[in-house]
């Protein structure tokens, strides 16, 4: 029990350095992406969108964040089936994730990597349909520049996969190994999206240590 309480005195001074929140307003060129049915073809425009981010820094090159990035855009369908025209009809695209981040370097320039969880909603406009929910992961790698503590700049690319589950099984069973079960889900991308986008980061630091300076 010392010993667990030693480690964990340890960690939290270890982390308690240059903590800060980090709130990062940005713009981005999102990648609409397109979906094949039997019946047609969509292709969601590609377009400009806004954002946020809110993540908090631990002090060790890392942390956990929280994104939101929304457009308004149009989507196109393309019919091939029988009895099915091609139309045009606008559509918000948003995506919520929550994830870690990885910072690389401690100098002004460093990069960075983020891996994240959430969900996209796409809200047809023109169309008497409801609002479509998909669970979502996405992968960010980009640069942060640091001219001032409180206040940076990011660089990014980001791509997002909305996820469709196309179900899922238990199975149990004896082997040479003894008997067992497992349980699993099959899931597949809805579509390939993405966006290039820019930002600045307003730094405020939750340093306890620098704070009693």
């Amino acid at each position: 029990m010392k010993k667990f309480l030693f480690l964990l005195a340890f960690l939290s001074g270890f982390t308690a350095y240059n903590q800060a929140i980090e709130i990062s307003p940005s713009v981005s060129y999102l990648f609409g992406g397109r979906i094949n049915y039997a019946q047609g073809d969509l292709k969601i425009v590609d377009k400009g969108a806004i954002g946020v981010n809110v993540g908090y820094d631990f002090g060790f090159e890392g942390g956990v964040e929280f994104s939101w990035v929304g457009t308004t855009t149009t989507a196109n369908f393309n019919g091939i089936g029988l009895g099915y025209d091609d139309a045009s009809f606008r559509i918000g695209v948003h995506h919520f994730q929550l994830g870690a981040y990885k910072d690389f370097g401690r100098e002004k320039l460093k990069g960075f990597a983020n891996f994240s969880l959430g969900a996209t909603v796409f809200q047809p406009r023109d169309l008497d349909f409801g609002d479509e929910w998909k669970f979502s992961v996405s992968g960010t790698l980009g640069m942060k520049w640091f001219p001032l503590k409180f206040l940076g700049i990011k660089l990014y690319g980001r791509m997002i996969l909305p996820m469709e589950f196309a179900g899922g099984g238990v199975w149990c069973g004896i082997g040479t190994g003894g008997a067992g079960c497992g349980v699993g889900v099959n899931t597949f991308a809805v579509l390939v999206q993405g966006d290039l986008g820019a930002g600045l980061i307003f730094r405020i630091s939750t340093d306890s240590k620098k704070k009693s300076k």
